[in-house]
Order: structure tokens, then C-alpha cells, then sequence
């Protein structure tokens, strides 16, 4: 068990290869998401939740920051918007918060700027994708989840800045 044939005689199977059966010839690959460090094994050993076999299922590798590995373990793939997947020891995705957003493959959640608002749900039913613009007549600071309407007496040429007195 281990190896498989090769000309005349047996010879272990290869880092990535394995074979399951005493007198089985063939060494196999693999399957996505399990490895074999070394020659010579039975089978394969499964990568832990935040990692994935590389090309030639020899180690299992990390994701990147911004990605995360699919629950087979076979692929890393882009963090979805409005999720932050910011270590890779993190195995999921983690939904970003009320005055934040992310964009896909982003990794982290960003707090909302001045002048705009990120609420859990966007006017246009999206989750923290994207800030969107304060409209003329409101203002917000940085992680607002909505935009303020202007005081009366008050003017907010800037829906970035505090609302500016009138003078009377």
C-alpha cells in the first residue's frame, strides 16, 4: 500500500499520489482540498478549514487576504461583498457592520467616509457593498449609517462638514 508498479518492480507512490488497496497498480491523485506530503502513503490527508491543496496536492496553502476557501476545501475565492475576510485562519466570511462596507475581494470592511452613509441595507436593498452619496440638504460624518437632513437655519453646502449657521 503506497506504491504502485513501475516497469518491473513496485516503486512508492509520489508526494500528491497515493493508493489505497495492497496490489492496487495505480498511484492516485488526490482529491481537491487533501494532500500527501511525502512518497509512499496509503492516503490522503485532509487540509484544515482555511487552507487548500496547491497544484500538486504536496501542501495546503492558505488563502489569501480577501479570500476564503470553499467549504470542500478545493478552491480560495473572492470574499463576496459586504463581507470581510480579513485573516486566514478565518474559515468564513464575516458580515461588516452598520457604517461600514466592502467590496468584493476587499478583505476588510472600510469605514464609511464623510459625506456618505453605509447602513446594513442600502437604499438600493444592497449590504454593505458600497457608501452611498449623501443627497444635497444632508450631511454625515465618517461610519454613518445615514445621512442627516440640513437644521432649519442652517446650511449644508458640504455634506461632508457640520451644518453652518445662518447668519440672521
Amino acid at each position: 500500500v503506497g506504491f504502485g508498479t513501475e516497469g518491473d518492480g513496485c516503486e512508492d507512490c509520489a508526494a500528491g499520489y497515493y493508493t489505497a488497496e495492497a496490489g492496487q497498480s495505480e498511484c492516485l491523485f488526490c482529491p481537491e482540498g487533501e494532500v500527501t506530503t511525502s512518497g509512499g502513503q496509503s492516503s490522503c490527508t485532509p487540509c484544515s478549514s482555511h487552507q487548500v491543496a496547491n497544484t500538486g496536492h504536496t501542501a495546503c496553502v492558505a488563502c489569501s487576504p480577501g479570500e476564503w476557501a470553499d467549504q470542500a476545501n478545493a478552491l480560495c475565492k473572492d470574499c463576496h461583498a459586504g463581507f470581510a475576510c480579513p485573516s486566514r485562519d478565518d474559515a468564513e466570511e464575516t458580515a461588516c457592520g452598520s457604517g461600514t462596507y466592502a467590496r468584493a475581494g476587499d478583505g476588510v470592511c472600510t469605514t464609511c467616509t464623510a459625506g456618505n452613509a453605509c447602513p446594513s441595507t442600502a437604499p438600493d436593498g444592497s449590504s454593505n457593498t458600497e457608501p452611498y452619496a449623501c443627497p444635497d440638504g444632508t450631511y454625515s460624518a465618517a461610519g454613518a449609517t445615514s445621512c442627516t437632513p440640513c437644521p432649519e437655519g442652517h446650511s449644508c453646502a458640504d455634506t461632508t462638514a457640520t451644518p453652518v449657521q445662518c447668519n440672521e
